[in-house]
């Protein structure tokens, strides 16, 4: 936990740092064999539906990024209709698209 802190304390100011808000950071805490099963792990879509009521996000008309399959299948059984997966190498997907670079989503 304290680790995930750290790292996610750096990832906010460097995208600060490149004119990025980043408004709140989800995780799940949780292990299946240690905790016990939840609503916030991947692939169930606990974390997006609290965030969207949190920061009244339209879940119908954002999109996802994810760089597996459990975030496509959470952003979909959240209520997302895009839904799309990075990855470096061309895989199965139920994603919209299998990208592999950010920029393949820019104008």
């Amino acid at each position: 936990q304290e680790d995930f802190e750290s790292l996610t304390a750096w990832m906010i100011d460097v995208f600060r740092e490149h004119g990025v808000r980043i408004d709140k950071v989800y995780h799940c805490p949780h292990h299946p064999d240690i905790s016990g099963e939840c609503d916030c792990r991947k692939p169930k879509p606990g974390m997006l539906l609290d965030a969207a009521k949190e920061l009244d996000i339209d879940m119908e008309n954002s999109l996802l990024i994810g760089d597996s399959e459990r975030d496509i299948e959470a952003a979909y059984a959240a209520g997302l209709t895009q839904a799309y997966l990075l990855s470096a190498e061309e895989v199965e997907t139920s994603a919209i698209q299998n990208i592999h670079a950010l920029s393949e989503l820019t104008c």
